[in-house]
This record gives structure tokens, sequence and C-alpha cells, in this order.
């Protein structure tokens, strides 16, 4: 933010212009992917695309897996919501959706398609396996899980992170099955899309 504070944009505790949102969170998740990439080269190894998931996969079969992965994470979000009353998210009025069409097409390509991106590499595609090579799938599932639901602090009402910790394991789970990262971000971005969607109000 310091580059815009010197150009004499309005900062503030309490605000944040939209436009500055995105761009903070494009870093953000920019950084997501050099530091996977910068922690993976340590040692001197050769880092590759393939070893962080980025490899095809049977499409039928990850198209199923896709689905039985959304299903049971929005009937999970769905019982937790109804039993816990989660607020409306506010991550999409923090991007400025309403302040024009512009930053809505912005925060819709940051939310469905960079984010995805970017979060699936570094979270199933370093950090999960990483853990799986230390402790086994099941504790590296867990343990990935919570990590993930741990980022959307800030982002997410504090009752919707028990589901986004629902998702990121079986997002791990969904990679396990089909060796391969990209049915992740292809279910991590249609949820996104979904959810997106609702909260814009679009029928």
């Amino acid at each position: 933010d310091i580059p815009a504070l010197a150009l004499g944009v309005n900062i503030t505790s309490s605000h944040l212009p939209g436009g500055l949102e995105i761009a903070d969170t494009v870093v953000q998740d920019l950084a997501f992917v050099a530091a996977a990439v910068f922690f993976a080269q340590l040692g001197g190894r050769v880092v590759a695309a393939t070893q962080f998931g980025l490899r095809p996969t049977r499409f039928s079969r990850a198209a199923w897996l896709v689905f039985a992965t959304l299903v049971g994470f929005l009937l999970f979000s769905l019982s937790w919501t109804l039993i816990f009353h989660a607020g409306k998210e506010k991550v999409l009025e923090q991007l400025g959706t309403n302040e024009g069409t512009s930053l809505l097409l912005l925060s819709a390509a940051l939310t469905c398609v960079v984010a995805p991106i970017c979060e699936e590499f570094l979270f199933r595609g370093f950090i999960f396996t990483a853990l799986c090579n230390w402790r086994g799938v099941c504790p590296a599932a867990i343990i990935t899980g919570l990590l993930f639901g741990g980022v959307h602090v800030g982002s997410a009402p504090a009752v919707d992170l028990v589901p986004l910790a629902g998702l990121g394991f079986g997002l791990c789970l969904l990679y396990r099955a089909t060796g391969s990262l990209y049915p992740c971000i292809a279910a991590h971005s249609l949820n996104n899309s979904l959810a997106f969607g609702s909260l814009e109000d679009w029928g």
C-alpha cells in the first residue's frame, strides 16, 4: 500500500479502497506461489511443475470426484449454516463490487480464477504433499485443511472457517485420488463461483 499512499490515496485502518484491496489480494496470492517454489527448491532441488501436481489425469473420473467433493462440501456447509446461523461474508463489499462494473469484473477474476489457482498451488501442491511425506495422508489432510480455513480469517465470518477447513480437507482427498492439481483448481473455482453469485444475489 506504500505506493498508493505516496500517490495520495486515502487509506486508514477502517478504509481501504476496493481496487487496492484487489491489488493486495493478488500480491498475496502470487506470494503463495512464490513461497511454495522457494521452499521447494531449497537444498538445490530442481523444481518442476509436476512436483506441484500440475499433471494430467483421467477426465471422466476426475469430473465425478469434483462433483462428489462439491456436493459433500455444500451439504456440510448448509447443515453447519442451519445449526450455527452463519452471517453473510463481507469479502465482496471489501473488494468494492458495488462500486462499479470494472471492480465487479476484477473481483470475479480474482475470486473465481486467480485465488483458486494460487491457493491450490500452495495448499495442495506444496503443503499437503510435503506433509504427506512427513506424516501420511490423513494427518496431512487435516493440517492442510485447518491452514486453508485459517487463511480465510478476515474475509469470512468466524463460524464459516470450519466449513472452509472441511473444504480444504476434501480438496486434499481429491488431489490424492486424482494425482493432479487440476481437479482441485476446478472444484475450488466452481465453489468460489457459486459463492460469488450467491453473495451478489444473482439468480
